[in-house]
């Protein structure tokens, strides 16, 4: 009976973890946001979505994505997801493409 008890606790435990989290963190809601929105949309046609990890920064390798993207496909959209407001690096692209924004 013991066994059974804490098996049971166990998994409650497990299952309200996420819940608890969901409901004390504003950026695991924000995410959830994020992630219902991109599930819930339809992709535009020749429109391409760019993040980085984590939103964070504009460098390594979806920067060299997004520039071959940018001189290959012209006539694209882009859509930038990102979480720091003032980027340099963003307001550079900005200048040089027709950069749509979606920030966190």
């Amino acid at each position: 009976m013991g066994s059974k008890l804490k098996d049971f606790k166990k998994r409650v435990k497990f299952l309200a973890r996420p819940i608890k989290e969901y409901v004390s963190n504003s950026r695991v809601r924000e995410n959830a946001y994020y992630y219902h929105q991109l599930k819930k949309n339809s992709i535009k046609k020749n429109s391409v979505l760019l993040e980085s990890y984590h939103a964070v920064s504009m460098t390594g390798n979806v920067y060299a994505i997004f520039t071959e993207l940018a001189k290959s496909k012209p006539d694209y959209d882009f859509y930038w997801v990102y979480a720091v407001d003032k980027d340099p690096m963003m307001e550079c692209l900005k200048k040089n493409f027709l950069i749509v924004n979606y920030t966190l």
